[in-house]
């Protein structure tokens, strides 16, 4: 059974992901930005110690560069098939709130109670929706409103590439224009 370990790097310029696993005579990295696949790559050796060796020298070398270690699994990436089947459970879950939002969008309840199932399940719009719903509000005094403004903008920097989707960050973080038909 393969021992697999995950690292991340975030700073001003990058966040990036680094994983190792190792299967008897060979380990495989996975490296590249958070919220892609990455890349992949295989090293076989002539013995099981050779490659631990070389396993332990590549954690030590990422851990001295800054990278954190974040989960141990198998694998970080899903199948295509398995992301779009999980956005579209979590789009149909969405639904209900959407809807009565739409249906009255005056009332900031309904996007309070939105942004409480979002952080219940783990998505940073939830947090951001929160600290914005906060922001409206006219009884925040000054300093609260600096703080919470530097919470939104950590947050809208932590996430940008989860918040736009791959396909929007690819365009505005990356500065790479969409390829033609």
């Amino acid at each position: 059974m393969a021992d697999s370990r995950l690292f991340e790097f975030s700073d001003d310029k990058s966040d990036k992901f680094w994983s190792i696993s190792i299967d008897g005579k060979s380990h495989t990295v996975n490296y590249g930005r958070v919220g892609t696949d990455g890349q992949t790559k295989t090293k076989d050796f002539d013995s099981k110690e050779e490659a631990q060796e070389s396993y332990e020298k590549l954690i030590q070398q990422k851990t001295k560069k800054g990278y954190v270690e974040v989960e141990a699994k198998a694998s970080r990436s899903a199948t295509a098939k398995e992301t779009k089947a999980s956005s579209k459970a979590e789009l149909a879950a969405q639904k209900p709130f959407i809807d009565s939002i739409v249906a009255d969008p005056d009332d900031l309840t309904n996007y309070q109670v939105f942004s409480d199932w979002l952080v219940e399940n783990g998505n940073p719009r939830g947090e951001l929706m929160a600290i914005q719903l906060q922001l409206e509000d006219s009884k925040v005094k000054p300093d609260a409103r600096k703080q919470l403004a530097k919470k939104e903008k950590a947050i809208l920097k932590k996430h940008a590439r989860e918040l736009l989707g791959e396909e929007l960050a690819a365009f505005f973080i990356d500065n790479k224009a969409p390829e033609g038909d």
